[in-house]
């Protein structure tokens, strides 16, 4: 079964998922962000860092919205589980399944550069130990995905506290 929060995720998953929302509502350069990547990639904290900023920019350019919680929000969205597909289909070495994986995500021609930008950060993760999962209902990782509202070109960050309206940040915005 897909993990539906942040509880029950591995170290690995619960960074990968944490890195991403920490870059979108805060910056890319945040120290906690930067003290993170050292400790998860050691030595190869800068090479970790450059992966998740070209995976974001890579992520950019897709057509799709992308729903993504807010740091310390308990819930994944679907997205967000597709993100954790993605990086285990491509640790797996199932690049069938990342390309789908990453062509649902991006919803473009942006396929290619994500997952490239995925694999560099997979195999950093994996150069450390640390692993992705693959579950059973992997394919099904964006199962609300009928609930995403229409494409814009955004990221839509969830709202923390709950009751405020969903946050629109453009990833041109954040680098």
């Amino acid at each position: 079964m897909t993990p539906s929060d942040l509880r029950q995720l591995r170290y690995t998953e619960h960074f990968l998922i944490w890195s991403i929302r920490t870059s979108l509502s805060c910056c890319t350069q945040c120290r906690t962000l930067m003290r993170e990547m050292d400790r998860a990639f050691g030595p190869l904290s800068q090479a970790g860092h450059c992966g998740l900023v070209i995976f974001l920019r890579a992520m950019g350019q897709g057509k799709r919205t992308l729903r993504i919680g807010r740091p310390g929000h308990i819930e994944l969205t679907s997205d967000e589980r597709c993100f954790l597909a993605l990086f285990a289909a491509l640790q797996a070495g199932d690049r069938d399944r990342a390309t789908a994986h990453a062509r649902w995500l991006a919803g473009s021609d942006a396929v290619h550069d994500i997952c490239l930008a995925a694999g560099v950060l997979t195999r950093l993760f994996s150069q450390r130990g640390l692993e992705f999962r693959q579950f059973e209902d992997a394919r099904a990782a964006g199962a609300d995905r009928a609930s995403i509202p229409p494409d814009d070109g955004k990221v839509r960050v969830l709202p923390w506290p709950p009751h405020r309206p969903a946050e629109d940040l453009s990833l041109s915005s954040v680098f």
